[in-house]
């Protein structure tokens, strides 16, 4: 995975190289992602800069990953981060300057701790009970994406949607022992203990100003 990441980093950093050469004027944006309170694997609070150069732009977003709503009743004590990095391309295709559309790729890197409370059956019983234990997920997502901003005076919204896949390792620790039978379905299978690989569908909406 040290292989493909490294690659992958190499490859989104060859846009910079590209928009280097643009001799446009800069344009800033921060943006909020209200969304990313509702994530169902990695929520939190989301903030974005994105600057762009003509036709291109880079975007660096930051998330502390904190269960504000709290409606995920077996997760408990969640906390992390997150960071994702963006290059878009800008794609002209109408004079209107209150939206544009751009194709983008996004390399991203999460880590989330958080308390598991799932039910237990003990073997060769017909007895149950709840269990807590400590979790650790660490993830690398890569998404290729499509997009749109639209511009209301010195504000954007920021549409988009992509394709993508995540490299998860789940780690648990203090886990009751092995006699005894995990239910298994209340954590959901993205948080299966191991190394696994899954499709990603990336749904964004971002709230900023520019300047």
């Amino acid at each position: 995975m040290t292989i493909k990441l490294r690659f992958l980093i190499l490859f989104t950093f060859i846009g910079l190289t590209v928009c280097g050469q643009e001799n446009k004027s800069i344009e800033n944006q921060v943006k909020f992602s209200p969304f990313r309170m509702l994530n169902y694997t990695a929520p939190g609070l989301e903030l974005s800069y994105e600057i762009g150069y003509g036709k291109f732009s880079t975007q660096l977003s930051s998330a502390y990953l904190i269960d504000l709503v709290h409606y995920i009743k077996v997760r408990e004590k969640l906390n992390g981060m997150r960071f994702n990095l963006e290059e878009k391309y800008f794609i002209k295709t109408t004079q209107n300057r209150n939206f544009r559309f751009y194709v983008s790729s996004e390399i991203g890197y999460n880590h989330v701790n958080f308390v598991a409370y799932e039910r237990f059956w003990i073997r060769g019983t017909q007895e149950d009970y709840w269990a807590r234990w400590d979790k650790k997920s660490r993830s690398v997502i890569i998404n290729g994406k499509v997009g749109r901003q639209v511009f209301a005076g010195n504000f954007v919204v920021d549409f988009s949607v992509g394709l993508g896949v995540i490299f998860k390792n789940v780690v648990e620790y203090n886990k009751p022992p092995d006699e005894e039978m995990l239910d298994g379905i209340l954590n959901g299978i993205l948080e299966v203990a191991g190394k696994h690989t899954f499709l990603n569908v990336p749904l964004s909406i971002k709230i900023g100003y520019c300047f």
